[in-house]
């Protein structure tokens, strides 16, 4: 046992570039697994410990609870926590939307109100309350402390007036985030208020709960065992919502994530698998002669087995600690950047997440492990089942009735010299060309993608016209505070004619577009909404992907759904007859329609055409939901200011600008850039170690021929020409397999994301600077590895290569 290690040892000393190719493939295969395998539990880890934080922490909510359907909840076993929230009234402000809340510890907790608490406590008592700073600025009380007084004008319903009353502040909240348009603020009071205002009867609660461990729940089925554990508590679905945000994170162990990463993993292992054999099976031809004089000694088929894996896993030792701490730090590295990024763009914090985890390193260091073992199985099988007569009478490239015979020619080229070492090993140049071929495959394909984002396009789905859109900022149920929904909005719309005169007359204004939305009651009650489009924006949003149904501007009777993949969901099918009440704010008629189509995702339930829309002889009454204001570039800051001004005090109006947006757009643009490309430049360098142990080997094995070629007066300008010409022939093949199946897969993979509407694809195009820096970066490469072979092979005197023996 310890001969054949010290023969594994030894030979891997002696084919020391052999051993150092490999090494580096194994480094480099390892630090992609050890990033792949480190950074999906990161993310995972990431939304598992941030989904309490983005989304809180209960399972779901019931509105409108009774007294005794919460003593039926209480009485449940299968609620590990209830939290009660309610409203208890309402607060008169002028200049801003006031909600005036009871919320109990265990809602603060769970709904993450209880972070927000700047300084003080939550109200205990009947007078106190708790709010933003800017609550009771906007109020007058600019220095107002905790343990203050203030008086406020408060009513219970809207069946009371309004009255005066004081209340203590207990705490003072976090500042709310400023937006467009009219102020909102958070008014908190305590349990012994609510109780004090309202007889039991009359009670209504929203209620947060947990689920204890016991109830058996996943993802899959969270919303039917939800739906059927309160309506044993007489609770109807139609009155719950479900946190699946949050479930998601919580039952559902990321299995689409992992998913995406078994894939990428297994490509790695298959690349990797395909250099790391080649590698070793060059180096097992050049050393077949002394594999049998081992065999003629008597050494078994199992010895011979375990030699190969010996030498293997020397060499493996070496490369796999390193590459697993390389890929953990690409991994951290990547990740600290990506959330960074992340808080820029988004408006959800991440709290910070440590992704070193022994296992997953572990995990990965023996996916490498295996991709060794896996690579060394055809090696060892060969080296086996060698017969010690027939390796000892082995000559490279005489195994096969063509292998090794070239044409003579009357004169020598350096070109002719370059495509007969290529040609002299074909099975070895062809298995390096499509393995290089594969990762350039996979650049290509993800090029077609990546090279097609536009985040013009991307912004242009969010903000259609011009550089600022105004729209109304409107609820559809608030029974609190009916003034908020749309309905009651459109009876005074404030996106009306004497606004769009106003916007227009901005200087530096040079277009104003509106859109309609209406307001409609369908026969189940079910209120919903509908915008109106015109030709060009009905064309342009049928361009869009994941619609369903037929699509026909000029049909008069016919109605599109919002969302095609909720059309089914909401009880509704393509061709189905739809009756409606719509209301504009002044009028209401009926509407009768056939569902013909679904558009991918609008901003509506419902849409309806222009041409319909004029049949419905509704009044001019001005029901814009969005108004589009364009100007010239040079004028967006001016323009503005005005419109700030002009929205300033504006109820149900908020405003989106179109260079935000884009900006957003393109802070995402290079975050996915980067996770693609870096991934690839690896992958392609693991390729490019099969490349160099082609040429390496190229060049050994034809050592003795070039010696002789320059005796007889072949320069170094000529053999350094032979070994570019050859490493060019390896670029053109390389890219010429990328283009013919990257160009082809690519566009399919375009195509998937336009249907599926992924992020800023819309218009393909290929992408050549993309390709033209891989065709760079891979001739640029081989031109070096030429350039260092050649000079190696340099250093040794014509008589020692002459004299050369394998």
């Amino acid at each position: 046992m310890n001969t054949i290690r010290h023969i594994a040892w030894s030979n891997n000393k002696k084919n020391k570039t052999r051993s150092v190719l490999i090494i580096l493939s194994i480094f480099l295969s390892t630090a992609l697994l050890s990033l792949i395998c480190t950074f999906a539990y990161g993310l995972i880890k990431m939304q598992k410990q941030n989904a309490s934080a983005n989304y809180g922490s209960h399972y779901g909510m019931c509105r409108a609870v009774t007294q005794q359907q919460l003593r039926e909840m209480e009485r449940h076993g299968e609620f590990a926590r209830l939290g009660l929230m309610a409203s208890v009234g309402m607060i008169s402000h002028e200049e801003a939307r006031v909600s005036f809340t009871m919320a109990d510890k265990n809602t603060l907790d769970m709904s993450n109100i209880s972070g927000s608490l700047k300084e003080g406590a939550f109200p205990k008592e009947a007078g106190e309350i708790a709010a933003q700073q800017e609550f009771f600025e906007s109020l007058g009380y600019k220095e107002a402390a905790v343990g203050d007084t203030v008086e406020l004008k408060y009513r219970r319903d809207m069946q009371h007036k309004f009255e005066k009353r004081e209340f203590t502040i207990s705490g003072i909240l976090q500042p709310a985030k400023a937006g467009t348009g009219k102020a909102s603020y958070a008014v908190y009071a305590s349990q012994e208020f609510f109780d004090n205002q309202f007889e039991p009867q009359e009670r209504r609660w929203s209620v947060l709960f947990q689920l204890t461990d016991s109830v058996e729940i996943t993802y899959d089925n969270a919303e039917e065992v939800i739906f059927e554990i309160l309506a044993k508590c007489g609770i109807d679905k139609k009155y719950v919502i479900v946190n699946s945000m949050y479930l998601m994170w919580l039952l559902d162990p990321g299995y689409e994530t992992i998913l995406i990463s078994i894939v990428i993993a297994a490509v790695v292992i298959i690349l990797s698998v395909i250099v790391i054999y080649n590698i070793f099976q060059v180096g097992i031809v050049q050393n077949i002669k002394e594999y049998g004089k081992i065999r003629a000694l008597g050494a078994t088929k199992k010895q011979m087995r375990r030699l190969i894996r010996l030498e293997g896993l020397f060499l493996a030792a070496y490369g796999i600690p390193a590459g697993t701490a390389a890929g953990y730090v690409i991994a951290w590295a990547s990740f600290e950047w990506i959330i960074q990024k992340g808080k820029e763009i988004g408006s959800m914090e991440q709290a910070g997440v440590g992704i070193f985890s022994v296992p997953v390193l572990l995990g990965a260091a023996v996916l490498a492990l295996f991709t060794v073992l896996l690579a060394l199985r055809r090696p060892m099988k060969i080296v086996s089942s060698i017969s010690p007569i027939e390796a000892l009478r082995y000559q490279d490239g005489a195994g096969g009735k063509k292998q090794g015979i070239r044409k003579g020619k009357a004169a020598v080229t350096v070109w002719s010299l370059a495509a007969a070492n290529i040609s002299g090993s074909r099975k070895r140049t062809v298995s390096t060309i499509l393995t290089m071929g594969l990762s350039c495959v996979l650049f290509v394909v993800l090029a077609n993608y990546i090279g097609n984002i536009d985040a013009d396009y991307d912004a242009r789905r969010q903000i259609e016209h011009g550089q600022f859109l105004v729209s109304l900022d409107y609820a559809m149920n608030d029974k609190a505070y009916p003034e908020n929904n749309l309905d009651e909005i459109l009876k005074n719309n404030p996106l009306n004619k004497e606004f769009i005169e106003k916007a227009r007359a901005i200087p530096g204004v040079t277009d104003v577009q509106t859109r309609n939305i209406l307001f409609l009651t369908d026969k189940n009650g079910r209120r919903n909404t509908i915008c109106v489009l015109n030709e060009e924006d009905f064309q342009t949003h049928k361009s869009y992907g994941s619609r369903s149904g037929t699509f026909d501007y000029y049909d008069q009777n016919s109605i599109y759904f919002g969302w095609s993949h909720f059309l089914e969901e909401n009880g509704f099918a393509l061709d189905q007859q739809v009756a409606m009440e719509v209301f504009n704010g002044v009028e209401k008629c009926e509407l009768n329609s056939m569902i013909k189509g679904a558009f991918g995702s609008m901003d509506t339930e419902w849409v309806i055409t222009q041409e319909l829309y004029e049949t419905l002889n509704l009044s001019g009454h001005a029901s814009a939901g969005w108004v589009w204001i364009d100007c010239d570039k040079k004028d967006v800051t001016d323009v503005r200011k005005e419109l700030t001004a002009l929205l300033d005090g504006m109820e149900h109006v908020e405003m989106d600008v179109f260079e935000d947006v884009k900006r957003n757009s393109e802070l995402q643009t290079p975050m996915m850039r980067l996770g693609c490309y870096v991934f690839l430049g690896i992958i392609g360098l693991i390729g490019f170690m099969n490349l160099a142990n082609t040429m390496i080997i190229n060049i050994i094995t034809k050592k003795q021929e070039y010696g002789i070629l320059q005796a007889v007066g072949m320069t170094n300008r000529q053999l350094n020409a032979s070994l570019q010409l050859q490493g060019l022939i390896f670029t053109a093949g390389t890219v010429f397999v990328a283009l013919l199946t990257g160009l082809p897969a690519g566009y399919g993979v375009f195509l998937y994301c336009k249907e599926n509407s992924f992020f800023g694809v819309n218009v393909y195009h290929v992408p050549v600077v993309e390709i033209v820096c891989m065709t760079a970066a891979v001739a640029l490469l081989q031109l070096i590895l030429s350039y260092i072979l050649s000079r190696n092979l340099k250093k040794e005197s014509l008589v020692e290569r002459i004299r050369y023996q394998e």
